[in-house]
């Protein structure tokens, strides 16, 4: 009996260990069993589908030479793309070249030096294209709060906080006095007369006047009254225009009226929105100004329109970018650069010193078409300011509101 029941395993054990034999061999070689990873197999020498792809099966159920197997692991993790060292529409790194609060910036006059007002040490500087920094003038002028600066940049007028106003000329090394009540300044493009607004105690003598870069020949051009306010100095390039003047004009509208030096009034325009602010183009022939309205959530919006004696207001369009106009800079009378935030909250119109908060990307405007294009954002999270482009169209400067340092963005 203990014979049979040994003899009984052992059959057993051959018979089990013969099926687990024909089993390996049909999952291993046979091709007749459903893949494990859920692709379907056809046949010995057919296909197997891998997502949408079918793939010819060789013989003996293998894959062919130089096809690699479908792998189950994860897929690679993307990594983010390097700075690139020159804008080609995304970030783009940026060099901080002045480490200070530098403020006002502008172009020199050979249009690729920077000058800047330090207000630590009340001194002017000059960044050069060599990348050195350099003294603009030995004076000090302590608690400088704004400056306007003329055209070939040999003369800028000062303004302070107590109401003090002087006009520096930096070829000459003289500084001269002007009434305390003048505000608003802009330069002709000649840099020999300047616009302001004299604003009297008594609204009868409040005045719109031209003066020589002196302040000795002083003409006034248009009563202010009540309407001080109003009224936006800004001579234009083509000399034609000194001012503007807006106005409510409907329940999301504003008008801008022009005036010329003679007090010549010109045909006004109509602006979709309030808060109307506007840069000449360099050649004066357009206007790029923000407004906001509730159709944009009264954010900000850019539009361009002529702005010639003949064509105020014409052939309007809108840029299509969220942002204020003091954001931009030329680097043509046909090309725009401006700082575009990536976000802003709704109402930032209303506030734009307050909303003005975030991260920035620089996109490139089309003055003659609206078109643009993104340039790239700079590597580093800034809100931008007093953007500058070099005349060569190299560099774009500008001041980080998070540090007042100056960052220099290559776009060629």
């Amino acid at each position: 009996m203990v014979r049979l029941q040994r003899a009984l395993l052992i059959v057993t054990f051959v018979l089990v260990t013969i099926m687990l034999g024909v089993l390996l061999y049909a999952v291993f070689f046979g091709g007749g069993f459903s893949d494990l990873g859920g692709n379907e197999q056809v046949g010995g020498s057919g296909s197997a589908i891998y997502g949408n792809q079918e793939v010819p099966i060789g013989g003996g159920g293998q894959l062919p030479a130089g096809r690699p197997s479908p792998s189950p692991s994860a897929s690679p993790v993307r990594q983010p793309s390097p700075a690139a060292s020159v804008a080609s529409g995304g970030t783009t790194v940026t060099q901080r070249v002045v480490d200070v609060d530098a403020q006002q910036l502008t172009l020199d006059r050979d249009g690729v030096s920077v000058l800047y007002y330090n207000p630590t040490d009340g001194r002017f500087y000059r960044l050069t294209s060599r990348g050195t920094v350099e003294t603009l003038d030995d004076r000090v002028f302590h608690n400088v709060e704004r400056i306007t600066w003329s055209d070939d940049r040999q003369r800028a007028v000062l303004e302070y906080p107590d109401g003090a106003n002087i006009v520096y000329d930096f070829s000459t090394d003289r500084q001269t006095t002007l009434p305390k009540h003048w505000e608003a300044f802009d330069f002709a493009p000649d840099g020999e007369q300047l616009i302001a607004k004299s604003i009297g105690l008594d609204t009868e003598n409040r005045w719109l006047v031209v003066t020589d870069a002196s302040g000795s020949r002083t003409r006034p051009i248009v009563a202010l009254g009540e309407n001080a306010d109003t009224v936006i100095p800004s001579w234009s390039p083509n000399g034609q225009m000194v001012a503007m003047q807006v106005e409510t004009s409907g329940e999301q509208r504003q008008e801008v009226f022009f005036i010329g030096q003679n007090d010549e009034r010109f045909p006004s325009a109509q602006v979709p929105g309030w808060g109307f602010e506007a840069e000449w183009t360099p050649s004066g022939n357009q206007l790029l100004y923000s407004v906001y309205s509730s159709r944009s959530g009264n954010r900000p919006e850019l539009w361009l329109s002529d702005a010639t004696p003949s064509s105020v207001g014409t052939n309007r369009l809108s840029v299509g970018l969220q942002t204020w106009a003091h954001k931009c800079t030329f680097s043509s009378p046909s090309v725009a650069y401006c700082a575009v935030p990536s976000e802003l909250p709704s109402g930032a119109g209303l506030f734009p010193n307050e909303m003005d908060a975030g991260v920035d990307s620089v996109y490139r405007v089309d003055l003659a078409s609206g078109a643009t294009s993104l340039v790239g954002t700079p590597d580093q999270p800034h809100t931008m300011g007093n953007l500058l482009v070099s005349s060569d169209g190299r560099s774009l400067y500008y001041t980080a509101k998070q540090d007042g340092s100056v960052y220099r963005l290559q776009l060629k």
